[in-house]
Formats: C-alpha cells, sequence, structure tokens
C-alpha cells in the first residue's frame, strides 16, 4: 500500500509556479516535481475561501453538502471550538480504517485546533503567529510556542513524522503551509526576499490595482502605491522559493528512508490569491 503526502499551501497561486508560465520564480523542487510526475492544467478549487475549500479536499464534498460556507475565525470560541467536520468522512478517517497512520502538521483551520482531527494518530497544529518570530502550535493538544521561520518549523514537525514511521505500516502525512498567506510583508527571510530585488514582474498582469483589493501590512487607504506593490510580489515569489526549499526537505527525508518510490505525493492549494493585479 503507497504512503500518501498531501500538501495544501495556504492561498498559493499558479501564477506563482515556473511551470504555470512565471520565469523569474526560483522553485526548482517543483519543477522536478512536474518532470517526474503530473501537473492539472484545469484544476479549479470548489470554493475561494480558505475554511471550506479544505473541508471539501478532506471530504469530497461541496460547502452546501458539509456545511462549512466561510473561514472559521480562530479567535472566536464559538467558531473555533465546534467540530464543523462532525458527521462527515474526511480523508484521514478512511485511510486510518485502513490501517494508516495519519499525521498533520502545519494548518488546519476546521476548529478545534487544540486537539488532534479525527482521523489522525499525530498532529502539531498552527495555531497562531507571524510567518517569521514567535508562533505557536497545539502539540497532540499541548501548546507550545518556537521562534523562527515557521515553514521551516512545519518541515521541522513533518520530518519528525516521517522519521517515526515503521516499514511495515503505510502513513498518510498532511502538510499546511502558510507562508504564500497575508500579511504579505515579512512573509520569509529578509535575503531570500532581497535576492528578488531585480524581479521585473513581467510575467504578473500588474495593470492598475483594483480598488478593492486588500492592503494588510501597507497603507491605510485601498489601493496601493507602485513601490508597495512591488514589495508584496517579491515578498510572494520569495515565499514561493522558501515553501519550495521546505518541500524539498521533506522529499530528500523521504529518499534518505527509503520510501521515495512507495509514496503518492499531491501538492495543491486551498484557493489561488491576487496581490491587486
Amino acid at each position: 500500500r503507497l504512503n500518501v503526502i498531501l500538501f495544501v499551501t495556504d492561498d498559493h497561486a499558479p501564477w506563482t509556479f515556473p511551470c504555470y508560465g512565471n520565469s523569474e520564480v526560483r522553485a526548482p523542487v517543483f519543477d522536478k516535481i512536474v518532470r517526474d510526475g503530473a501537473l492539472f492544467r484545469n484544476a479549479f478549487t470548489p470554493t475561494p475561501v480558505c475554511s471550506p475549500a479544505r473541508a471539501c479536499i478532506l471530504t469530497g464534498l461541496t460547502s452546501s453538502q458539509h456545511g462549512v460556507h466561510d473561514f472559521i475565525h480562530m479567535l472566536d470560541p464559538e467558531c473555533e471550538e465546534r467540530d464543523w467536520l462532525d458527521g462527515c468522512v474526511t480523508l484521514a478517517e478512511l485511510l486510518q480504517r485502513e490501517g494508516y497512520r495519519c499525521g498533520l502538521s502545519g494548518k488546519w483551520h476546521i476548529g478545534q485546533s487544540m486537539q488532534t482531527p479525527r482521523g489522525y494518530d499525530w498532529s502539531r497544529i498552527n495555531v497562531k503567529g507571524p510567518h517569521m518570530g514567535e508562533t505557536s502550535f497545539s502539540i497532540d493538544g499541548e501548546l507550545v510556542v518556537r521562534e523562527g521561520n515557521k515553514t521551516e518549523m512545519i518541515t521541522d514537525y513533518a520530518i519528525e513524522f516521517l522519521e517515526a514511521q515503521s516499514d511495515d505500516q503505510p502513513f498518510f502525512l498532511h502538510v499546511g503551509y502558510l507562508a504564500t498567506h497575508s500579511p504579505y510583508l515579512n512573509q520569509t527571510d529578509e535575503d531570500l526576499i532581497a535576492s528578488y530585488e531585480d524581479a521585473t514582474f513581467k510575467d504578473v498582469e500588474m495593470g492598475e490595482p483594483h480598488p478593492l483589493s486588500w492592503n494588510e501590512g501597507f497603507a491605510e487607504d485601498a489601493v496601493a502605491t507602485d513601490e508597495e506593490a512591488r514589495i508584496r510580489h517579491m515578498s510572494q515569489y520569495a515565499a514561493v522559493t522558501d515553501i519550495d526549499q521546505n518541500v524539498g526537505r521533506i522529499l530528500d527525508t523521504l529518499e534518505a528512508l527509503g520510501q521515495m518510490d512507495n509514496t503518492v505525493v499531491i501538492y495543491t492549494s486551498d484557493h489561488g490569491l491576487t496581490l491587486g493585479q
């Protein structure tokens, strides 16, 4: 039975991938996945909102069926403490029933983040915190605070899960990265952002920002200046490269464990994103 790793990255839009036509973003690991695997060119999210899209991925149901219609506000106890997938069978539960050991590292965002979700045997859920700095994780229900690059922390936990597996039991690992999500400042290491200083963004239709474009982390008014738009696009490109490098760390671990040829690797996003273009 094949192992499965499912990457679901928050807000990762196709226009930031070399394989979808971006000639300036550096993502050699994603390029290798495309060369060695399959690339979907006509795929759509069932809904362009985080929590319901994730519920769709994990249940195979539409929002009108599973009942999650908007994002779940983790700071609202009425939202966060509810089991939003009650009555639904998830992918993890199906695999767990078939003898898989199921793990979750990173973003969950479907409620009850302080406990391991049904179907998972192991969890390291990101509860809150910025991309860079002090952030907190629920470690099988215990809150732990860490400092650093959140993408790297999520990867560290994912590798911890992989290295703890035995050869006689298949595994399912669900990895939820967040670096492509707002805020669009300090999304990753400063040196990585600076490496895109000379980017022309020729593959992004910048144009005039839409008057309702969301500008978190920038000016108080609704429309970004040209320089602010450039900075957030630089950060977005760097976030993709950061994620690419960390996906590479996980694939390297699979290789070292001798599990590469026995594992299905799926990379997707809950939905896309525009940055005012």
